[in-house]
């Protein structure tokens, strides 16, 4: 549910693979009733959400040395609206069609709030008993923990920019930022979970969605992400033991807490907190793909967590309806869990994703980083090897002035271009400029900021123009050699009578293998032989017209 790590970086995937775990409770919770306790991964999110926003402002900090709020909506808005807009649209629509009016017209309130990130004081208002969804009054009741989360983030940043101005400008860059930030999350912890306690005994409702009495838990990832250079000197097999204990407390959370019973969200919700910060500060200082950790980094499990936000959004609709409208059956949980995951993929794939990055919508893509890796415990930079036409030139076989991408013969006489001087080195010439603006980090350090492309257009179009555009009804081809679908020359080949034609990229021409006897005997080959082993005078490289014409009078005087 969780949609903060931007997927653009190689996000932590013990991280992915908590989301995963968190999103797969909720939704047996609400489709079949088992785990008991799977609302809990709420608070799971909720602990992954601070450390990761936390930690992508405090990187901000470290780079520019101020935090920019607008940016910072801006990627926000991207991330949060594009798959809640759609399914809140979908919901709707779907209400006023299969619903009486009383309840549509509450569901396009319930709408309404959720866009506004209000639901949760709307649903605490009425009264609503969240564990019960083959009873809910409305389908978009998990919206509640969006709004939670959105309201914390609204004052959170602006608190975080008021306090980096209390630090000189001089210390922003180092570690006095994140002790300052430390230690307001830790009053924000201490203060939001004194506040839960007294709430959850006089009004259980109420602090169930109340943003106050769950500020603590996103606090608890602002805490660990002020203090991950601190947990990046955590020796490794301590690490490793802190990470298999916090997943052994996430299970054992989701199948202790009972849902009827007293005392959540506290004193409960601190067993599922406390667990989730143990798995993340245990894997700060370790490889970010935490090998060990393979129940939560395996492929599958990380797959699951990159697509949480669209599982969570699409879940809890689905059952409301599956319940209004399908008797019961054996086969109603798996047409609900198909629906599901029809529905998430298409969002996670076709909206989500696509959008988030979307150049139109001021998004940039940045080149794949290793982002995973604190500067506290990255090594040394390597030292810059040169690119560009004369390194290639130093290591290819063929001569100077060859293109790439045309055909060479060992006799072929080509004008030299004008040689491209090298490109000064940054070892030379200082700190190099960045090509454009920096990308925002998700993970929990201050890594080098990352230079994003040029033209994120033509990136964009290369991820995900295949999957959402196609070129003449048929999706876009790329040519082999070229990774920029605007440069790949296409060429129409016909399939079989009565289909259409499809796209193939032009393959490149086979080099012929017996060149020289081939050009000494040419007028004696027949056709089929000068076909296969070689090609015409005309089209190989023997320089001018003028000198293939000399050329082929003193072959013929021979």
């Amino acid at each position: 549910m969780n949609p903060d790590s931007p997927s653009h970086t190689a996000p932590r995937r013990d991280i992915q693979g908590l989301r995963a775990l968190a999103v797969l409770a909720v939704l047996g919770a609400h489709a079949v009733g088992w785990p008991t306790g799977g609302f809990v991964g709420v608070d799971i999110f909720f602990v992954i959400s601070g450390f990761l926003i936390t930690g992508m402002l405090l990187s901000e900090v470290r780079r520019r040395g101020r935090v920019s709020l607008g940016g910072f909506y801006a990627r926000r808005a991207r991330r949060i609206l594009p798959a809640a807009l759609v399914t809140l649209g979908a919901v709707v629509g779907a209400a006023f069609l299969l619903f009486n009016t009383v309840r549509a017209d509450q569901t396009l309130w319930d709408a309404v709030s959720a866009a506004l990130f209000v639901s949760n004081w709307r649903f605490a208002a009425q009264g609503t008993d969240y564990f019960h969804a083959a009873d809910a009054v409305s389908p978009l009741q998990n919206f509640w923990s969006l709004s939670v989360e959105e309201q914390f983030y609204l004052a959170w940043p602006g608190l975080l920019v008021i306090l980096v101005l209390l630090v000189p400008a001089a210390a922003r860059q180092r570690n006095a930022a994140r002790v300052v930030v430390g230690i307001a999350a830790g009053v924000v912890v201490a203060a939001s979970f004194a506040w839960a306690l007294t709430q959850t005994e006089a009004q259980p409702t109420l602090a169930y969605f109340s943003n106050l009495t769950r500020a603590w838990e996103l606090a608890a990832g602002a805490v660990l992400a002020a203090a991950a250079p601190l947990l990046a000197r955590i020796p490794r097999p301590v690490g490793i033991a802190l990470g298999w204990l916090g997943l052994a407390g996430a299970v054992a959370s989701v199948f202790v807490i009972e849902p009827t019973a007293a005392g959540f969200p506290a004193p409960w919700a601190a067993l599922p907190v406390a667990a989730t910060c143990l798995v993340i500060a245990g894997g700060v200082a370790g490889d970010p793909r935490q090998r060990h950790l393979f129940p939560l980094t395996n492929p599958v499990s990380v797959f699951v967590g990159d697509m949480s936000y669209s599982l969570y959004l699409w879940h809890f609709p689905v059952i409301v309806f599956a319940a209004a409208l399908l008797p019961e059956s054996d086969q109603m949980i798996w047409i609900v869990l198909a629906a599901i995951a029809v529905l998430s993929l298409g969002s996670y794939f076709v909206v989500e994703q696509p959008l988030r990055y979307a150049p139109w919508l001021g998004a940039r893509m940045p080149r794949v980083p290793d982002p995973s890796i604190s500067e506290a415990v990255a090594p040394p930079a390597a030292p810059p090897v040169a690119t560009g036409p004369a390194a290639r030139a130093a290591t290819s076989t063929r001569p100077a002035g060859w293109t790439p991408g045309t055909r060479y013969f060992p006799d072929s006489r080509r004008a030299t271009p004008p040689a491209v001087p090298p490109v000064p080195s940054a070892a030379s010439t200082g700190p190099a400029a960045p090509t454009g603006p920096w990308s925002p980090s998700a993970a929990h350090d201050g890594a080098a900021p990352v230079a994003v492309e040029a033209e994120p257009g033509r990136v964009w179009r290369e991820r995900f123009g295949a999957q959402i555009f196609h070129r003449d009804g048929r999706p876009a081809c790329r040519c082999a050699g070229s990774s920029d679908l605007n440069s790949c020359h296409l060429r129409r080949r016909p399939s079989h009578p009565g289909s259409r034609a499809r796209c193939a990229p032009v393959a490149p021409t086979p080099r012929p293998t017996r060149q020289h006897s081939c050009r000494r005997s040419w007028l004696r080959q027949s056709r089929r032989r000068r076909g296969r082993n070689c090609v015409r005078p005309s089209t190989r490289s023997w320089g001018s017209h003028p000198e293939r014409i000399r050329r082929t009078i003193a072959f013929l005087r021979r």
